[in-house]
């Protein structure tokens, strides 16, 4: 009860009251999130459409990331593959080529008779000596006869028969001389092979260490020497398997073995020679045949490779483009190996997994910077 004796009257709110309350106080803070939200996000959106503006002056690259060769080492060289054993056959004594046995082309066995040399002179020279044969043994009756009738004469006469014997001796040293020459008219084979080359005809004037008659290679195995880079001698070992591809025998490989390295460089040209050897047993392959002498294998620590259109090739030596972290280009200077044509192998200069710029151009100066599209 009020003083007045009223019943007092509390005030309670409306239920449009308190609704109006609550939409107010939703409005208000609608209102105060819109009024720190929308600055903050024109804020953001202005500098995301300062920084696309500045990246849209840079220009956009493709890079990618420096890796290893595969493990399998390739070594394909060019090599000239030659006759096992060649040798030139001379005429070992002075005469006219009487007949020719064969020709280039055709095989022959060791000892087999390739020609015959017509010696008129040595023939006569034996002639004489043979008939003068029985002069010196007379001569020596003769004395030994003189020697027992004349003791006065006895040392004249000894010494008389050692120059008898003396002269025989050397009739005897060039009759045997003579004959050996002429044993060499009948010219033999010095081991199985092929006559390569036929130097002369039937009636040829021919003399003792000029006249080259023959040239007979020995081709059952042919022997292929290769240039090995000194990047890879390490990778190519004695007893090691190849094999090798000539022009003419498209499709067809030929295996070979690697008989002997000369475990030394040659220093202009920094490589190893190497020599593959090849089994001919069917004969198809021929001495100064250019072949393609494929030396792979497996290797612990491949190279580094990149794209040939990686590099910069200026004055002052190769070059690459390494993206930094920032998006800087730095031009690092590198030592070049092995040219694979569209891939070169990178010796020293750039670590693994490095980016670089896959085709650097004018763009891609030092302290450059750019936006980097990863290859794919």
């Amino acid at each position: 009860m009020s003083q007045h004796g009223l019943p007092e009257v509390r005030w309670r709110p409306t239920r449009t009251t308190i609704a109006a309350l609550i939409l107010g106080a939703l409005v208000f803070l609608i209102v105060a999130f819109l009024a720190g939200y929308l600055p903050l996000q024109q804020r953001e959106a202005t500098l995301r459409a300062e920084a696309d503006a500045q990246q849209r002056g840079l220009p956009r690259l493709v890079v990618m990331r420096v890796e290893r060769g595969p493990t399998q080492n390739e070594i394909k060289l060019p090599g000239t593959m030659q006759a096992l054993t060649e040798a030139p056959i001379l005429a070992r004594t002075d005469g006219y080529l009487k007949r020719r046995l064969v020709d280039i082309g055709d095989r022959v066995r060791a000892s087999q008779v390739l020609a015959e040399i017509d010696a008129p002179e040595v023939d006569q020279q034996i002639q004489r000596l043979t008939e003068r044969g029985i002069s010196p043994e007379q001569d020596g009756d003769q004395s030994r006869a003189q020697l027992a009738a004349q003791d006065a004469n006895v040392q004249a006469l000894e010494k008389a028969i050692l120059a008898q014997r003396s002269n025989l001796a050397a009739a005897k040293a060039n009759l045997a001389r003579l004959q050996e020459l002429q044993g060499y008219r009948l010219v033999k084979a010095p081991f199985d092979g092929v006559i390569t080359l036929r130097n002369v005809d039937v009636g040829a004037l021919v003399s003792t260490g000029n006249t080259l008659l023959y040239r007979i290679a020995q081709i059952g195995t042919l022997r292929t020497y290769v240039n090995v880079p000194q990047a890879y001698v390490t990778a190519v070992r004695v007893g090691q398997s190849a094999a090798l591809t000539v022009s003419h025998f498209p499709g067809r490989s030929f295996q070979g073995t690697v008989a002997r390295t000369a475990n030394a460089l040659d220093p202009a040209t920094r490589t190893m020679l190497v020599e593959v050897d090849v089994p001919n047993a069917d004969g198809a392959l021929f001495p100064g045949t250019y072949a393609e002498v494929d030396l792979s294998g497996s290797r612990t620590n491949p190279p580094l490779v990149v794209p040939a259109a990686a590099i910069l090739f200026r004055t002052d030596g190769a070059q690459v483009a390494v993206v930094q972290a920032d998006h800087t280009v730095h031009l690092q200077k590198i030592d070049v190996g092995r040219d694979y044509g569209d891939r070169v192998e990178i010796l020293q200069g750039v670590e693994e997994g490095a980016t670089i710029v896959a085709a650097p151009g004018d763009s891609a100066r030092d302290g450059a910077k750019i936006v980097p599209v990863l290859q794919k």
